[in-house]
């Protein structure tokens, strides 16, 4: 709690240098948290308060009246667009204490990082450029008191005429909010443009590009993203531009990294058949085997959802015969109150017939034909493919499956996305080398 000379202008209040009565210099416009005995007041009671209380005891001057105010209570009570804003505006040297700093940015980077892992609709721009405003501006008090220090100015507070009046806390804390949003979120360019239209001084372009830059190799050097981690959190399978390998993946064959044996239908099968593959396995893709004087070969791919549909659609009508189903029936995934009504009857149509309870009207002996249903043009690459170009290949396609045939044609194995994450690729690279190198003949 510390005393100010408040005035009714948008001015800063400024003492001179050489008066014993500065102890900071603040914004009177902000929204200052005031304590005094018997309770907590806003910022206009507490002006009213402090207002006669000065007229009683005859020391209202001139419009100005002392007035006593928290500096955390402050700064947590702010939203956080008010709360960056006073963190990052010029002239307010001492506005905020070291103390009220630091506690401020443990217990908000704490409730800022346990809100960025939990599953709640809350944004990160306005937490990061928080915590980075606070950090800069502790930077900042400790850059201004050593250059008073060394210069002699008794309250830390330079004025604009000075040699140091770039050496602000406002201005630390600018810088400050746009290196940590760099480390966090490993943008340069784009970043200091929107930092440069917060601020709307051109001026600040240089320092905010060189922050924005050692902060991002610093952070690679360490770590990945926010996001990147957030998504691993998650278990969401993510493929960045390039394959995150310690090995050279463009010497390994795709064999290595595929997954086999691999669950295969045919054209032409029995509903029960269907019913037992999907009950057994929980792949989203089945490749397709088409009969041939050579065997099976790969006749293309169908998915766990078409074939729902089809069991659906096949439970309602009773019968295989000129079953039909539409093309904007089997892509529909609407989340609606009907979508989840044919989502419970998929699962009730593929119950049915299950350890060989046949209710009336079921169909499980019949033949399904899945020809018109099957995608023909899925990709394909053979089991010697390169691992480097399968890669390439998967995330630019934005494929999910794809199957791996041998020189006839015959489905030897399937890659998803799981297979070709960073730890799958290292495990199957080392997996090739110690097979290269004979290590199995003991």
């Amino acid at each position: 709690m510390l005393v100010f000379s408040a005035q009714d202008d948008l001015q800063h209040t400024c003492i001179p240098e050489d008066s014993d009565d500065l102890s900071r210099v603040i914004e009177p416009v902000s929204r200052l948290e005031t304590c005094i005995p018997g309770g907590h007041l806003s910022a206009k009671q507490a002006n009213s308060y402090w207002e006669q209380k000065a007229k009683s005891e005859g020391t209202y001057v001139n419009g100005s009246y002392p007035v006593e105010y928290n500096e955390l209570a402050t700064l947590m009570s702010l939203t956080g667009e008010d709360g960056i804003r006073s963190l990052l505006t010029r002239g307010t040297h001492r506005e905020f204490s070291y103390q009220a700093l630091l506690t401020m940015l443990v217990w908000y980077g704490v409730g800022a990082a346990l809100a960025a892992g939990s599953s709640i609709s809350s944004g990160l721009f306005i937490p990061m450029m928080m915590i980075g405003a606070l950090i800069g501006r502790l930077v900042g008090l400790m850059t201004t008191a050593l250059v008073a220090a060394s210069t002699g100015i008794i309250n830390g507070v330079f004025s604009e005429d000075s040699q140091f009046a770039a050496i602000d806390p406002g201005v630390f804390a600018f810088i400050g909010a746009a290196a940590f949003m760099g480390g966090v979120t490993r943008l340069t360019v784009s970043l200091a443009v929107i930092m440069i239209e917060i601020s709307n001084d051109v001026h600040m372009l240089p320092p905010i590009l060189v922050a924005v830059m050692i902060a991002k190799w610093v952070a690679d050097s360490w770590t990945h993203s926010l996001y990147h981690g957030l998504l691993e959190v998650k278990c969401v399978p993510f493929l960045p531009p390039q394959p995150i390998s310690k090995d050279s993946l463009d010497l390994m064959e795709t064999r290595a990294v595929m997954h086999s044996p691999v669950v295969t239908m045919r054209e032409q099968m029995r509903v029960a058949e269907i019913k037992e593959v999907l009950r057994e396995t929980s792949h989203n893709g089945f490749p397709i085997i088409q009969d041939s004087p050579h065997g099976g070969v790969f006749g293309g791919l169908i998915t766990r959802h078409h074939l729902l549909v089809l069991l659906r659609a096949l439970r309602s009508r009773g019968s295989t015969g000129h079953l039909s189903v539409s093309y904007d029936e089997l892509k529909r995934r609407n989340v609606t109150a009907k979508a989840r009504r044919e989502v419970s009857e998929q699962q009730r149509a593929l119950q049915i017939g299950n350890n060989g309870d046949h209710s009336e009207g079921d169909s499980s002996d019949e033949l399904l034909d899945l020809g018109m249903y099957i995608n023909r043009s899925a990709m394909k690459v053979q089991e010697s493919f390169s691992v480097e170009r399968t890669y390439i290949l998967f995330r630019t396609m934005g494929l999910r499956h794809l199957v791996v045939v041998d020189e006839h044609n015959h489905v030897k194995g399937i890659v998803t996305r799981k297979d070709l994450l960073g730890f799958r690729l290292d495990d199957a690279a080392t997996r090739e080398e110690i097979r290269g190198s004979g290590d199995w003949d003991l």
